[in-house]
């Protein structure tokens, strides 16, 4: 689905700590993360984490996934701020509804370069690993 809307660099991490070591070593211009992660961790725990450390640029999007829709939990997770909180099933229409919206609203929003897809941002990017 995001390769549809332009996304050419998609890496898929198995648990928060390897999504926190891609981070350390990749600039990451959009998060797409499932709310529920797993040995007592979830999507807040991963974006706290990710804004301590300071691991997202400003212009980073995250975007929270879940199947959760209890009031508690959807409080819960906005109260982080993440960029969207998207309920599952998760579609073409609605995701890309809310990467549009959320790539229009400047300043923090998505830098856009001429030429460059919201994705797109390789040429910017510097690797440590090979």
């Amino acid at each position: 689905m995001l390769t549809s809307f332009g996304a050419n660099n998609i890496e898929a991490v198995p648990h928060p700590a390897a999504a926190i070591q891609h981070c350390m070593y990749n600039a990451v211009d959009v998060v797409l993360c499932d709310y529920l992660l797993g040995n007592d961790r979830n999507g807040q725990h991963l974006l706290e984490e990710l804004r301590h450390r300071k691991l997202l640029k400003r212009s980073s999007l995250f975007l929270m996934v879940t199947a959760e829709t209890s009031k508690d939990v959807v409080m819960g997770a906005r109260e982080n701020q993440p960029d969207a909180y998207l309920t599952k099933p998760l579609n073409r229409t609605m995701l890309q509804k809310r990467l549009a919206i959320r790539a229009s609203r400047p300043p923090q929003a998505a830098v856009r370069w001429p030429g460059d897809s919201l994705f797109d941002r390789s040429r910017r990017h510097h690797r440590l690993f090979r």
